[in-house]
């Protein structure tokens, strides 16, 4: 299996968390309304804006910030508008994703996934990684990253839940840092030559690391794209 496909299969669950059904464990969970967009009204990237919550295991403005947001993004971005257009330059490399995006994702099979903020914490990352054949996370090494992504609709209100748990190669060419701005998806190649390399299925224990993320009350919750990237090239 291959690694897009994989991401694809644990983005799933984690919108059926974000609709509050069958991966959720919180009785407490939003439920949002089914998304109602049309041909004439489909879903953009615009529809979803990130905000990423400030943490002591990534920088946001470094290169492995750079890498993580922008595979967790637009692995979102794919699930929520069905349109391979979102898919910025340098995604399907790495990947590692060979099949033509534009047939697994330009169909007239609109998800529904409500429009809203989404809001993403990196955490520590498991010792195990889970799946079918649980295994031993790889350390942390000059070539080897690793991340733990959580998500929320609204982190103060519902907390947040597990959304991806993977490993990378820092091989190559490095992806740029101080990546910030308006727009809500790169333009341009973002990811260098790095590669994705392992994945692990979020279990309970997972849930119990990421229900221990949170947000200060006092932080007003935006609607605007934080970190955010630039609209166009330098």
């Amino acid at each position: 299996m291959n690694a897009h496909k994989i991401l694809v299969t644990l983005a799933v669950c984690a919108l059926l968390l974000l609709q509050g059904t069958a991966c959720s464990t919180s009785d407490t969970a939003p439920t949002p309304r089914a998304s109602q967009s049309t041909a004439t009204d489909a879903p953009t990237p615009e529809d979803h804006p990130f905000q990423w919550v400030s943490s002591d295991f990534v920088d946001l403005n470094s290169p492995d910030g750079t890498f993580v947001r922008g595979i967790v993004e637009t692995n979102f971005l794919l699930m929520a508008t069905h349109d391979h257009d979102v898919v910025p330059p340098g995604y399907l490399e790495a990947t590692n994703d060979k099949r033509p995006i534009r047939e697994l994702y330009d169909n007239d099979k609109k998800p529904g996934i409500p429009p809203g903020t989404i809001y993403f914490a990196v955490i520590r990352f498991p010792p195990i990684l889970g799946g079918p054949t649980p295994t031993p996370a790889p350390p942390e090494t000059s070539e080897i990253g690793r991340a733990a992504v959580c998500y929320s609709v609204d982190p103060v209100r519902f907390g947040f839940e597990p959304h991806l748990n993977f490993t990378y190669k820092r091989v190559g060419k490095a992806p740029p840092s101080d990546q910030s701005g308006p727009g809500n998806q790169p333009t341009v190649n973002v990811f260098g030559d790095w590669e994705l390399a392992a994945y692990g299925i979020p279990n309970k224990d997972d849930r119990a690391a990421c229900a221990k993320a949170s947000v200060s009350e006092v932080k007003p919750l935006d609607s605007k794209p934080s970190p955010g990237w630039p609209l166009q090239a330098d």
